[in-house]
């Protein structure tokens, strides 16, 4: 046991997760090899120190690793970290990780390979002693974009208690904000160049809009506090629009994310942002829909999921 919980065990396992390529295909698609190599090492690397281990699909070929003891009854408690990881631009060597000053360097080794070692090694800890009741780990796919993985473990396994292992400086955070992703359209009429001012410019409604969400983030979100997050907050993280150099353009989007507080129904705060942005514009057409669930990774035994629905693209 000693020997699994040395500084060199962990630093070694954290290394041999960081050589293997695990970008999430959704954020950097030139590059993105997605979770399967990386959770088939964990487990086998479970399998081989005692640790029953499989593999639960999510998207495509992107699973999660799933790992379970068990003592009798109990609670379940889960040991929750993600093994997909961002891009690599800029980077040199990435996978090729390097202990220097006694950190080790790598693409994820960070976020959050160091935590799926942990956890690892904690499930291989306590198999050979397991305490009462059933401990859960769970090495997710996808929580760099929308939490896919953390979504589809929740609605499989229910459990009493979840230890989030992201990196926190040592600090133990016992809160966290939900988030909502907003994608709204705005709509516009076309015309060409030299005629501008026949048309209907949507990025000039499409402005409105982020006009509006600003004032909606100030004077309604931020008055929104809690204790241990601070305010509830939004910001417009990107918008596209028009086609060409000259035409007015005809469709614009945006693409907003919303962090809120626990006990706010999102049905109220699709309800509430409905009535708030449409009023900064007379004119655009706003097609309005949003994904993303309060970012949570365990319910509790018999209560629903969040409700979320996802944008038909």
């Amino acid at each position: 046991m000693e020997g699994l919980l040395s500084e060199t065990a962990l630093a070694g396992l954290t290394a041999e997760l960081v050589r293997i390529p695990s970008v999430n295909p959704a954020i950097a698609p030139e590059e993105g090899t997605g979770e399967a190599a990386v959770a088939a090492f964990a487990r086998d690397w479970l399998a081989g120190h005692g640790v029953q281990a499989w593999l639960e699909p999510v998207i495509g070929d992107r699973p999660n690793l799933v790992a379970e003891t068990r003592a009798g009854n109990g609670p379940t408690l889960v040991f929750c970290a993600h093994l997909d990881t961002v891009g690599t631009a800029g980077m040199e060597s990435p996978f090729t990780p390097a202990l220097r000053d006694g950190r080790l360097h790598g693409r994820g080794a960070y976020d959050m390979k160091g935590s799926a070692a942990a956890v690892m090694t904690a499930m291989a800890v306590l198999a050979r002693e397991p305490p009462p009741g059933r401990v859960l780990a769970a090495l997710v796919a996808d929580e760099e974009h929308a939490s896919l993985g953390a979504q589809a473990f929740v609605a499989a396994h229910p459990a009493d208690a979840c230890i989030l292992t992201e990196p926190s400086e040592g600090d133990l955070v016992l809160a966290h904000k939900g988030f909502a992703w907003f994608e709204v359209s705005v709509r516009g009429r076309a015309a060409h160049g030299s005629r501008f001012d026949l048309g209907d410019s949507a990025i000039e409604n499409a402005a409105a809009f982020v006009a509006a969400a600003r004032r909606f983030d100030r004077e309604v979100l931020r008055q929104r506090t809690a204790a241990l997050v601070g305010p509830a907050s939004q910001h417009v993280a990107m918008v596209a629009g028009g086609r060409a150099g000259r035409p007015t353009p005809s469709v614009a989007s945006s693409a907003s994310n919303a962090a809120r507080f626990r006990g706010r129904s999102w049905r109220r705060w699709s309800a509430r942002s409905r009535r708030w942005w449409p009023a900064a514009a007379s004119r655009p057409t706003w097609s309005w829909c949003w994904r993303g669930r309060p970012w949570c990774a365990i319910r509790r035994r018999g209560s629903p999921s969040p409700p979320a629905r996802r944008c038909d693209r």
